[in-house]
């Protein structure tokens, strides 16, 4: 139990995923949680993830604790940047300043793999969402026998298997439109100079977001820690091992 104040707390969700897959995350986090999709109503008034951010900015009065899901997680890092006195401190989840490799960012999905994807998109939205989807779940824990790997895969698809069923909830625009910022930011210099307190989780069986990010942001002097036997979706045992990093967070860097 956190012995502070609880911050008033702000959780942004990824590309297509609505923000109840992580909302497990910040259960008895704080009184004041305002829980952010990526959805048709944000996407429609932002023509870049910094617009985004803006309008999210728009409704935030009193200093607030970003929570940031992969490509949220890039949304919550520019809203810090742009009015840090409204972002009382930032954590970042299976995120990553720049999601295609670029010069010196050996890290990052290779651009004809990203382009692949993107042109997929167009042929068959629904069915690359649900590829996209799906790959947030695999490289859970999958040590043991075929027999226990077989049961993981399972116990993960029957996880996401709600969302799966209620399809993405964004028009095919938007959709397209908030890929392509995942192919756009670079954010490396912005991560960098970020002036609030924040800290970056990363998955070891991530298979959207390279786990050697950790590694590279850690010279930078970055806090990052990394999550051994975790795919990008953090859920079950794995969102309680976030939840309980988040409390350790607002105890020692972001409380009041």
């Amino acid at each position: 139990m956190t012995t502070m104040p609880l911050p008033p707390v702000t959780l942004i969700s990824g590309w297509g995923a609505p923000v109840s897959m992580i909302a497990p995350w910040v259960e008895g986090l704080s009184d004041d949680i305002r829980y952010i999709s990526l959805d048709d109503e944000l996407l429609a008034q932002s023509r870049t993830a910094d617009d985004a951010a803006t309008r999210i900015l728009e409704r935030t009065e009193a200093p607030r604790l970003f929570i940031g899901w992969s490509l949220g997680g890039q949304i919550a890092a520019s809203a810090a940047e742009q009015m840090p006195d409204k972002v009382r401190g930032l954590v970042t989840v299976c995120s990553t300043p720049s999601f295609i490799e670029r010069p010196e960012w050996p890290v990052g999905m290779a651009s004809p793999e990203f382009e692949y994807f993107r042109s997929g998109l167009e042929r068959a939205c629904l069915k690359q969402w649900k590829r996209f989807m799906l790959l947030q779940v695999r490289g859970s824990d999958q040590t043991g026998s075929s027999e226990k790997k077989l049961n993981h895969e399972t116990d993960d698809r029957r996880a996401l298997q709600r969302w799966l069923e209620a399809g993405p909830g964004v028009s095919e625009r938007n959709l397209a439109r908030s890929l392509d910022w995942l192919g756009q930011l670079d954010q490396r210099e912005l991560w960098r100079r970020l002036d609030v307190p924040a800290i970056h989780l990363f998955a070891g069986r991530d298979r959207l977001v390279n786990p050697d990010t950790a590694s590279i942001l850690r010279t930078q002097n970055l806090d990052c820690r990394l999550l051994k036997a975790v795919p990008h979706w953090p859920h079950g045992e794995a969102a309680d091992s976030i939840a309980r990093l988040l409390t350790e967070f607002v105890d020692e860097r972001a409380g009041v």
